[in-house]
């Protein structure tokens, strides 16, 4: 669902066949592991694993390379948070949000909260990454009568998780 040019890279604690991996090292519990792919420098675009594109991405793709240097989060489905980090994307090196986020995990109870905390202690506030502009569901919120028209990505945050569907359109 991406076709302009990209490396797919899966940061996990065991090898995989067949697939570029990064090896956490870090130390980090559940989801405050993905404060390690802040490693990653240059155009980035993180996915959770309960993430599933479903559509066409390259509109947001392009929209990360051409910002210059910039941090964007996931506008958040529930009206009590500003971002969500199950989409998060970056140019440019933001490989000290690791020591930030790792100094806030035992503070915070979710890893938004301390990736939000570490940006506004380094005096940037992120981006949107707008769910209307790019056409972003939750299962949760907008699946359940099926995928809307247009949809290019669908959030699985809380339960059901991905694995738990059996929708026709998660085998696409």
């Amino acid at each position: 669902h991406l076709t302009i040019p990209h490396k797919f890279v899966c940061y996990t604690d065991k090898p995989i066949k067949g697939i570029s991996i990064r090896l956490l090292s870090e130390d980090l519990d559940g989801w405050f592991a993905k404060f390690e792919v802040f490693k990653e420098a240059g155009s980035v675009l993180y996915l959770d694993l309960d993430t599933v594109v479903v559509g066409e991405i390259d509109s947001l793709g392009r929209d990360i390379e051409e910002a210059g240097e910039a941090f964007w989060m996931l506008e958040a489905f529930s009206p009590l948070r500003k971002w969500a980090s199950g989409i998060m994307a970056w140019t440019g090196d933001w490989s000290q949000l690791v020591f930030h986020c790792k100094r806030y995990a035992g503070l915070y109870f979710t890893d938004q909260e301390c990736i939000g905390k570490a940006l506004k202690g380094n005096g940037v506030t992120p981006r949107l990454i707008r769910r209307s502009y790019y056409h972003i569901y939750s299962y949760k919120h907008h699946c359940l009568e099926g995928l809307p028209s247009g949809a290019k990505i669908v959030c699985f945050h809380g339960k059901p998780r991905p694995k738990e569907v059996r929708e026709t359109w998660m085998k696409m």
